[in-house]
């Protein structure tokens, strides 16, 4: 396998991807089907960048233990004694094998499931039973060799779990920075996630069989899709995002890794049944009066009305696979709200049909991406100025091996 982006993506094609985007031409179709380029993908993207992993919903409580994937690699997060939740590779040094293969509730330490190894919620490794023929084998038997889970750089924002794997990773917060500044005018500290009659929270997850790329820049990026794809954006009268003249209804976010479009929410209700929730302002101010659609490269997106959020994660299953998570939060006053139940459960049922819509699209895309008619698609300048920015951003990093 190489390593050599030239050699997968040739330099004049990368000048052409490059090119303002009047003349630029998206990655070539192999770059959403090559095993080659899924996998420099996973080393200078996935690998380097905070990513968003899971949710940290079912990890509440100390002992709780939660394994989980990234392009593959297994993790594992653990809710320690002091209530902090940490993240490791969840994988046993001695023998290569998880040290959990589902979730678990209520441990006081982990023993692994092939040899038995025994370890602490923080990582420690405290027995060997019989490594070296002693039923009571400790650590001091290893000598020099290290048996310790490796522990990864890990924080939780809004419930959910994000990791960096790069030893010179940005602070979490020079990176979440652009979404808490854009959307100043919501409280986002007092976000919680809606939960149903049994006091789950509200999340989705699904499979879908297109390329990670395709599903982020269809999920919070591609405007102009909506009234052709989507039965309730069909129904708007906000959708098309123009005005009778043509002029957008529509502004381009560019910050950084935070991309998207925000628009003036006054006509919400044209498009989204009313939700009787409280807004998501600050106290002693007005609700907001801005929504979002947007990503937070390389795969957290958002969906941002003025009384409900939806963020969701997107992870790589391979070239041709994308893992797809999403829960849907409030004012944390209504979170808990029985008689906003029903209300909540519509709401779900109206995004899922869409997702169920966008699926069936970019499953169709990710076919045809293998016909040799399928080349490199162009750009609207008119519309798709996220979608081009998010390709720039994912050119940016194949190209950088360092």
């Amino acid at each position: 396998m190489t390593s050599n982006i030239d050699e997968l993506i040739s330099p004049a094609v990368q000048n052409v991807i490059r090119q303002p985007i009047e003349k630029a031409r998206t990655l070539p179709s192999h770059a959403f089907t090559c095993r080659e380029i899924h996998a420099l993908e996973v080393e200078r993207i996935y690998r380097r960048q905070w990513v968003a992993a899971t949710y940290t919903f079912d990890v509440d409580q100390p002992g709780d233990v939660k394994p989980f994937e990234i392009c593959g690699m297994p993790f594992i997060a653990i809710r320690g004694t002091d209530n902090a939740l940490r993240t490791f590779h969840n994988i046993c040094p001695y023998d290569a094998c998880p040290l959990v293969l589902d979730s678990k509730k209520a441990l006081e330490k982990l023993v692994t499931p092939y040899h038995g190894w025994e370890y602490s919620l923080g990582g420690k490794l405290l027995a060997m039973p019989y490594w070296n023929g002693h039923e009571n084998c400790t650590p001091d038997a290893l000598g020099s060799m290290e048996g310790d889970l490796k522990e990864v750089k890990s924080t939780v924002w809004q419930g959910i779990l994000f990791v960096n794997l790069s030893e010179n990773a940005e602070p979490f917060n020079d990176y979440i920075e652009p979404v808490v500044n854009l959307l100043e005018e919501y409280d986002l500290e007092n976000l919680d996630i809606a939960r149903d009659q049994e006091g789950k929270p509200f999340l989705m997850e699904d499979s879908v069989n297109t390329n990670w790329k395709t599903y982020c820049e269809n999920a919070c990026l591609n405007v102009l899709h909506e009234s052709f794809t989507h039965r309730m954006y069909n129904q708007s009268s906000d959708v098309p995002r123009v005005d009778g003249e043509g002029n957008k209804t529509f502004q381009t976010v560019h910050d950084g890794a935070l991309l998207g479009f925000s628009y003036d929410d006054s006509k919400l209700t044209d498009t989204y049944p009313e939700l009787p929730c409280p807004p998501i302002n600050r106290k002693d101010e007005p609700a907001p009066t801005t929504g979002y659609f947007l990503t937070l490269y390389p795969n957290l997106y958002f969906g941002v009305m003025p009384n409900i959020i939806e963020i969701g994660i997107a992870l790589p299953d391979g070239p041709d696979k994308t893992i797809e998570m999403r829960g849907y939060y409030c004012h944390q006053s209504a979170a808990n709200d029985p008689g906003l139940v029903e209300a909540f459960d519509a709401l779900a049922d109206m995004f899922e049909e869409a997702a169920k819509e966008d699926n069936t699209i970019t499953e169709a895309i990710q076919k045809a991406r293998r016909s040799p008619e399928s080349t490199q698609q162009f750009f609207s300048p008119f519309w798709d100025e996220s979608h081009y920015n998010f390709t720039q951003l994912v050119l940016y990093d194949l190209t950088s091996s360092d």
